[in-house]
C-alpha cells in the first residue's frame, strides 16, 4: 500500500464474516484497490447515508433505490442485499 494512501490513517481490527473477507478481497484485486479503500467508502457511505442500509429489509420487493455516493464513481443500487454499481 502507498504510503500516500496511508497518511493520517488509523489502524483498526475488524472481526467480518469469512464469505465477507472472500468477496472484499475478490473485488479489491478485480478493481486494482486495497481492501482498506474499498471498506472506507463503504462505511463512510454507511455514515452518510444510514437510512440506505437501515431500509434495506423494508425494501425487499419494492423496485430498486438508486443511491448516490459522492465519493464513488457511479450510482449504487441494492440488489439481492449488496450495494452493486449502476452502469
Amino acid at each position: 500500500m502507498s504510503s500516500r494512501y496511508m497518511k493520517d490513517k488509523q489502524k483498526v481490527t475488524l472481526y467480518i464474516p469469512q464469505d465477507l473477507h472472500h468477496k472484499l478481497k475478490i473485488r479489491a484485486a478485480l478493481d486494482s484497490e486495497p481492501m482498506s479503500a474499498i471498506a472506507e467508502r463503504a462505511i463512510r457511505f454507511y455514515l452518510t447515508h444510514p437510512e440506505a442500509v437501515d431500509n434495506l429489509e423494508s425494501s425487499y420487493g419494492r423496485s430498486h433505490q438508486v443511491h448516490v455516493c459522492p465519493e464513488c464513481h457511479t450510482s449504487l443500487v441494492i440488489r439481492d442485499g449488496e450495494l452493486e454499481s449502476v452502469g
